[in-house]
């Protein structure tokens, strides 16, 4: 491989990690908009994700409902956990 070849995949690899680094900035500012909603407690201030009830899809939603969290963050970690999601199976 030559020096241009290099510099062109360095521009590619410093591309697809700036991408990357974006992704990850906006997925925190929306959980983060989502945990300031759930702050407000309008409701129970605890959420859960979960099946819907009516088969018709996710729902993460403020709840009552035993199991539910303070945290949206651990709402999905749970929800992922009951799932048996493991990363390397859903690339």
């Amino acid at each position: 491989m030559n020096r241009k070849e290099e510099r062109q995949i360095d521009r590619i690899l410093k591309a697809v990690d700036d991408h990357n680094r974006a992704v990850v900035a906006n997925d925190e500012r929306r959980l983060d908009f989502l945990q300031a909603m759930l702050d407000q407690r309008k409701y129970t201030g605890k959420a859960a994700l979960r099946w819907s009830s009516t088969g018709r899809g996710l729902r993460l939603h403020e709840t009552s409902d035993k199991g539910a969290s303070d945290s949206v963050r651990q709402a999905i970690d749970d929800f992922m956990r009951e799932e048996n999601w493991r990363p390397s199976e859903n690339d």
